[in-house]
């Protein structure tokens, strides 16, 4: 897969919806895909390292409503429901994924079904409004890893991909 693909991968609305790079190569995609319809949210890992660093930062940055439980079931509804900030293609960058819940490591794998099920949900939904491009909406992950040794990232990097 040359880079070009990699790149469209990352505002395609077809699976995979979650990637894995390493932190170099993700800065270089996402930089190369970047344009206004595009809401590109930027994640630091290390304010996720457990869960409820992880929903307290999506909460703040995809701007969840102030009920928002902090469950894994309220945090895919939350996901699928982005009307506060509308954009036909959401491109999430988690910066420093080594780290990403690296001390609740048990909920890691919760995390990449949710984040991979709320990219199949949104790219299959139609007849959304003008904010949102009135069609299908692209949602994918991209796990940036600023080091390639570790368990974390050899079980996310078959993601990309996938």
């Amino acid at each position: 897969m040359d880079g070009i693909e990699k790149r469209q991968m990352l505002v395609n609305r077809v699976r995979p919806w979650l990637h894995a790079a390493l932190q170099p190569e993700a800065e270089q995609h996402v930089d190369s895909v970047e344009a206004p319809d595009i809401l590109t949210i930027r994640l630091r890992a290390d304010d996720m390292t457990t869960l409820d660093g992880l929903f307290a930062t999506y909460a703040e940055n995809f701007s969840f409503p102030s009920y928002f439980g902090a469950n894994w079931p309220a945090f895919q509804e939350c996901l699928l429901d982005l009307s506060q900030c509308p954009s036909p293609k959401y491109l999430t960058v988690v910066e420093g994924a080594e780290n990403l819940l690296i001390d609740d490591r048990d909920e890691i794998e919760t995390y990449y079904r949710i984040v991979d099920q709320v990219g199949k949900k949104w790219s299959t939904r139609i007849g959304l409004g003008r904010e949102f491009g009135g069609g299908e909406v692209s949602f994918n992950t991209l796990l940036a890893f600023a080091v390639p040794s570790g368990s974390a990232y050899l079980e996310a990097r078959p993601l990309f991909g996938r």
